[in-house]
């Protein structure tokens, strides 16, 4: 049988990875095509001049040592003989003119290795980049969830275009390298026999780099010939030459690939249809390009990326493991639905306070009614309705809190301080049935979060583990000081490397499946009886570690139990916001209120409930009225009550305006939910007085009235 013939400068143009090949002088000997394309250079133009005359630093950025880091990882190669593996570099490539000019910022990983000659000299090293530039931005991109995977699906296909072409060029040369063969058999001159022998020596020479090449290659590489049956019909490939990446890739030995059959060594070829494709290949010409897992079924799968283009009567295969790349894409949709989720969320909790402001407020005011309140059945009524009305309103605060809506008064605190009342809090609640143990590390770092929320975090993560033990079982707190570290974040969009706080709870429970933990943090999901819960307490828990900036696992297993574990960043030397405590002076008052608020019936209640304590009254639908009012409006005019969120002018700019106009006006602001108009991470800007709906009348009063009695407000 023929063999498969590797044609190593083929390969070599052919490889999807952009490679150099240079002298011990750092010349340009060799380029193969796709390190052209990255660099937007040509070949005539940089082939044999020095490599640092053709890729300077970029002048405009003048921290970048790019070209520092690479010059010296060439001179360890001559030194030390052996290859030198970089770190990603940013090394700026300069635009031609005809694009515009200047430098295009790029992140390489690159390789570089030595290639010897026959005294044991280093003749070339062959430099060989990973373009990661585009995994670089997308990490960026994913923290402002605005990346799709569009620009990945792009390359792929520009890849697949660009095998299409070399493939079509590495058949042709083969061909043209076979003619020319049999026509120097033909030539016996002497004059001809020197020249082949030059020739011959040349493209040892080639062979050698193109080689040195392949294996340097980060991506796997195989060579396999058609086998083919007595109908000349293909039925399998034997594996002609493999390089250093596939053996880590698969976990085998060079010797125990190279000469065998690729369905007896891997018989998933055969059964999972990548026979039918390879023979696809060979018999169409055309490149194939797939992307599969490996142990698929388990959360730690190794994802492959595959090129196959026609190489004579055989294929070459290019695997790239990309699981990385699929890791930081999941991460990226997860983060992206979770937002989407909380976005809904947030809208509907602010309609809903709009509702039940005008619920409780009004069923506040019936009960101060002396005809009600002399009424036991309409008094409990009432009662009635505003418990429900409070319920109501604890719920659309647990979906504030998951929308990262929710106003907080953060400060500096140690979780060990308020480790003990939660204990006393969860004796209460676990029942005698569980085991409750802390354990609390020594010298914990302080981190900065409203102390509220620590408590609500600890309450609804002991709610969740106390209904995975209906048995009974042992519920475990857990703090320590940890280091994220930059592999560790890696592959998590939203997760900045750094110092923090860990909190841990963890239960014997019967554990979830992996569907089940994936959802865990969505808002509403619950595998609990109806009426056994929300599905909010979950959700709450993240919404309320994501305000504070930090990061919220989840480990379990079936039949053995839970771990939750929240990591709060280390609190550096921000001071906590304070605020003026002013007691309100009763809640009555004859000061002249502008309520501004496009919720008919939520201003129609304020209206009355603060006529009825003596103050006077302006209201207005929207900003422009209210500006037409005050335009029109004699006397003075002492606090505006306003919305956050309304159409056209918003609260705060109507405040500014008003302001500008009556210095020394004081001003209320209410929302059912705040945008980031009056507040950031859900923290108050210094100064800014505000009143969450709902609220009821002696809430709106006393908070009036404590604006009004304030100096700073």
């Amino acid at each position: 049988m023929h063999r498969l013939t590797p044609d190593f400068r083929r390969l070599f143009e052919a490889s999807p990875s952009p490679m150099l090949v240079l002298s011990p002088g750092f010349h340009i000997d060799a380029v193969n095509e796709a390190y052209l394309q990255a660099t937007m250079t040509t070949r005539q133009g940089i082939l044999g001049r020095p490599l640092f005359e053709v890729f300077p630093d970029n002048p405009e950025v003048p921290f970048l040592d790019g070209t520092r880091n690479l010059r010296a990882s060439l001179e360890r190669v001559i030194q030390s003989r052996v290859p030198d593996t970089m770190a990603v570099q940013r090394y700026d490539i300069r635009r031609p003119e005809s694009a515009g000019g200047g430098f295009e910022e790029r992140y390489w990983s690159p390789l570089n290795v030595p290639v010897f000659d026959e005294h044991g000299k280093v003749a070339w090293i062959v430099h060989r980049v990973e373009d990661v530039t585009e995994l670089v931005r997308l990490k960026l991109e994913s923290e402002r969830q605005t990346r799709t995977t569009e620009e990945l699906k792009l390359r792929t296909r520009r890849v697949e275009q660009d095998l299409v072409a070399k493939a079509r060029e590495l058949l042709l040369a083969n061909e043209r390298l076979k003619e020319a063969h049999d026509s120097l058999e033909r030539m016996r001159s002497q004059e001809l026999q020197a020249i082949a022998a030059h020739h011959d020596a040349e493209i040892q020479a080639r062979d050698r780099r193109f080689r040195a090449a392949i294996e340097a290659s980060l991506d796997g590489f195989d060579l396999m010939e058609a086998v083919r049956d007595g109908q000349n019909r293909i039925v399998d490939f034997r594996i002609v030459q493999v390089n250093a990446a596939i053996e880590q890739l698969v976990g085998m030995k060079r010797e125990q690939l190279e000469g065998r059959l690729v369905c007896d060594v891997f018989p998933v070829t055969r059964t999972g249809g990548f026979l039918d494709r390879y023979i696809e290949v060979v018999e169409t010409r055309k490149p194939w390009t797939a992307e599969f897992a490996i142990d698929a079924d388990n959360i730690h799968a190794k994802w492959l990326q595959q090129q196959v283009v026609a190489v004579g009567d055989g294929v070459a295969v290019f695997t790239r493991n990309i699981t990385e790349q699929k890791h930081i894409e999941a991460q990226l949709r997860h983060s992206q639905k979770m937002e989407s989720i909380g976005l809904l969320a947030g809208g509907v909790a602010h309609d809903f306070n709009n509702l039940l402001t005008v619920i409780i407020g009004y069923a506040n005011l019936l009960s101060d009614q002396p005809a009600v309140s002399s009424d036991p059945r309409m008094s409990n009524a009432l009662r009635s309705i505003m418990s429900a009305g409070t319920r109501a309103a604890e719920l659309t605060g647990q979906l504030l809190t998951f929308a990262r809506r929710q106003i907080v008064q953060p400060r500096r605190v140690n979780l060990q301080e308020l480790i003990p009342e939660a204990e006393r809090m969860l004796n209460r609640i676990i029942g005698e049935d569980i085991e409750l143990k802390t354990y609390k590390s020594q010298n914990l770092w302080s981190v900065f979060i409203d102390p509220g929320q620590v408590n609500q975090i600890i309450m609804n993560l002991a709610v969740n583990a106390r209904d995975a033990m209906p048995r009974g079982g042992k519920l475990i707190i857990e703090t320590g000081n940890v280091v994220l570290s930059p592999e560790y974040t890696r592959n998590l969009s939203d997760v900045a490397p750094g110092e923090y706080v860990m909190l841990a709870v963890s239960d014997t429970g019967h554990g979830m499946s992996e569907s089940v933990r994936q959802r865990v943090f969505e808002p509403f999901f619950t595998t609990k009886e109806v009426g056994k819960g929300t599905g909010l307490g979950l959700a709450t828990v993240y919404g309320i570690v994501k305000q504070a900036r930090g990061h919220v696992t989840c480990y379990s297993e079936v039949n053995t139990g839970t771990t939750f574990k929240v990591y709060l960043p280390r609190a550096g030397d921000e001071a906590s916001p304070g605020e003026a405590r002013v007691e309100a002076s009763g809640t009555r008052g004859n000061e002249v209120v502008l309520i501004v608020e496009d919720e008919t019936m939520v201003r129609e209640f304020a209206a009355q409930s603060l006529s009825e304590l003596g103050y006077v009254v302006h209201t207005a639908a929207q900003a422009q009225d209210a500006l037409d009012k005050v335009a029109s409006l004699q006397g003075p005019l002492h606090l505006l009550l306003t919305d956050v969120v309304m159409p056209g002018i918003s609260g705060k700019q109507l405040a500014q305006i008003l302001q500008g106009q009556r210095p020394g006006l004081k001003v209320l602001y209410s929302s059912g939910y705040t945008p980031n108009v009056i507040v950031h991470h859900g923290v108050l800007d210094r100064g800014v007085q505000f009143l969450p709906k709902p609220y009821s009348p002696h809430e709106l009063a006393a908070k009036v009235r404590q604006v009004l009695d304030w100096p700073g407000a």
